[in-house]
């Protein structure tokens, strides 16, 4: 009769302690099982080994185990789990019988605790799977205590940022949040940032599966589960908030963690395992590793990032871009204006842009092109003909400074050779002309045959309005005698220019301040950096950029080109706008 059988009394928990019931004894020894895993199996066996008919089950308060199916069968042995987190409840028993092992798991449910026979997937909740006790329990300390284990697992990580917890019913507001993001100082170095929403909730363990299998998702195969363990840190914790988890060949080398004071920080494996049987890795703190955290190193090329890239041998050969000019306020760039009408900013004919992270260089913030800037302007829109409606991109981004008056509609012009347009010139008909923009800090080109338009006679007026009037040929030749005026202006010595032999009259100044765009007269401002000479190699009508080699020369040939524009400013052929 089963009432004459074995009752199995789990809340005898002393080890090598014995028990006598249905006229058996009962003999129970401790282990951790699996091996490492923070779980303490405690077994009760008849202390010959034999079999005995099971009755019953109790728990630690010595209450019945709901399990129905248990009593009257024949059995070897019995085995409770507990969670060396918390003790006070068993989280799975196994019956063993012959050579086979049924589990039962103790779920929470609405509030109170029921027992299941745990199965394969999608037959309970928390499943077994491939005899993976330990991913079970680790399930069933995240419903009944919640406690979380952080899996970084590359197909965890890269699952498209979705959180996860434990695989059981109703337990979806305990979950950890996954982000993939890139160190700001270099977008080649990508890490996925594994976040405790609720910090009610503790870190009970952190654990990846082995990519070496080629399935970056198969986190069933219990042999390729990896616990890592950083040094200082005692599991379970609250002072964890974070990981972040960098990855070579699919598999984390590198984690920082965010916390307390006492556990913030970079940690890395050490190279061997606590125990062969375990699978423990050993995770210390790096001894010189970064000091700020992934999303707060911003500089390429600083001291943080190196250590980083050491630490990292997948990325140790990432490079940082060719630094920039720091004062300059300019950048290396594509074409501000492709097309444009008389009032081409100096940056379109150099393939310069402004600096979008130095825009104090140019006197002003750079502002968002898209409004429109003052009234009566148009959105600056530096799309590719075709392309979506969108955000302008911050590089192609500059301040807008109107050359006609507010309620004015622009000159009517058409559109002329490739790379730029003037009033009124030859080209494709029905055209819609382009209102002037400039790049504040830069001159125009036309502002530049202003400053020096004293070297060549047209008349009564002065080049920034003839300009207009002339052929492609005509201003390409201006341009030319212009530039041979300051063609030495690199060489070492300077005191051999001299200014032209004649000067405007004082009416032809008057007169060119008369021709002058609507809205007043620009201010010519520091040509940041960019050498007039380096005009010499460029043909108006062709241009559309311009090469490193010639950016490379550029500061050297500008300080001659100023110095001769600073020597002359005070005389009156030099025109002062």
């Amino acid at each position: 009769m089963v009432d004459d059988g074995v009752t199995i009394r789990l809340g005898v928990k002393q080890p090598n302690s014995v028990y006598t019931t249905g006229g058996r004894t009962i003999k129970v020894t401790r282990d951790e099982e699996p091996p490492g895993s923070g779980f303490t199996r405690y077994t009760h066996k008849d202390e010959h080994n034999q079999p005995f008919i099971l009755a019953k089950i109790q728990d630690n308060q010595n209450y019945p185990i709901d399990i129905n199916q248990l009593g009257g069968k024949e059995v070897t042995s019995v085995a409770a789990y507990y969670w060396t987190g918390n003790a006070s409840n068993v989280l799975m028993v196994g019956v063993t019988t012959g050579n086979t092992t049924t589990y039962y798991g103790n779920r929470k449910s609405d509030g109170s605790n029921e027992w299941i026979e745990l199965t394969g997937y999608k037959h309970s909740h928390p499943p077994l799977i491939n005899d993976d006790i330990e991913r079970t329990l680790d399930d069933l300390v995240c419903s009944s205590y919640g406690a979380v284990t952080m899996d970084l697992s590359k197909g965890t990580s890269f699952s498209g940022n979705k959180p996860y917890c434990c695989r059981c019913d109703d337990h979806n507001n305990i979950k950890i949040t996954v982000n993939r993001g890139a160190v700001p100082a270099s977008s080649q170095i990508e890490y996925c940032k594994h976040s405790i929403e609720d910090p009610k909730h503790k870190l009970a363990k952190i654990r990846y599966y082995l990519y070496d299998s080629g399935d970056a998702y198969n986190t069933n195969n219990h042999k390729n589960r990896r616990r890592i363990k950083p040094s200082n840190l005692e599991l379970p914790t609250s002072d964890v908030t974070s990981i972040s988890a960098f990855y070579c060949g699919g598999n984390p080398v590198l984690i920082y963690i965010d916390g307390t004071t006492a556990t913030t920080g970079w940690y890395k494996k050490n190279g061997s395992s606590s125990s062969s049987n375990s699978r423990d890795e050993q995770w210390d703190r790096l001894k010189d590793g970064p000091e700020k955290s992934p999303d707060k190193i911003t500089i390429c090329g600083s001291n943080d990032l190196e250590k980083l890239k050491n630490a990292i041998y997948c990325a140790s050969a990432v490079k940082c871009p060719i630094p920039l000019p720091a004062e300059s306020g300019l950048t290396p760039g594509s074409l501000v204006v492709a097309r444009g009408n008389s009032g081409e900013p100096l940056a379109a004919v150099l393939g310069l842009q402004a600096d979008p992270l130095n825009p104090g260089a140019s006197g002003k913030p750079i502002g968002n092109a898209g409004g429109g800037g003052k009234a009566g302007g148009h959105s600056t829109d530096r799309r590719a003909e075709g392309g979506s409606s969108g955000q302008i991109p911050l590089q192609h981004q500059i301040q807008r400074e109107e050359s006609t008056p507010s309620g004015a509609q622009p000159a009517a012009g058409t559109r002329g050779n490739e790379g730029f347009t003037f009033q009124n010139g030859p080209g494709d008909k029905g055209t819609e002309p382009q209102e002037p923009e400039e790049l504040h800090g830069l001159p125009t080109v036309e502002q530049i045959l202003e400053m020096l338009g004293g070297a060549v006679h047209l008349g009564s007026a002065l080049t920034a309005d003839a300009t207009r009037k002339l052929a492609k040929n005509t201003t390409d030749k201006l341009l030319s005698d212009l530039i041979s005026l300051v063609g030495t202006a690199g060489t070492e010595d300077t005191t051999q220019l001299q200014p032209p032999t004649s000067a405007p009259s004082g009416n032809e100044t008057s007169a060119a301040q008369e021709t002058a765009a609507p809205g007043g007269s620009p201010r010519a401002e520091a040509l940041g950096g960019v050498g007039l000479a380096t005009l010499g190699t460029m043909s108006l009508g062709s241009i559309s950029g311009i090469s490193s080699g010639t950016l490379a020369g550029a500061g050297a040939t500008f300080f001659g080109g100023w110095k001769l524009y600073n020597r002359y400013k005070g005389d009156p052929w030099v025109r002062q706008i």
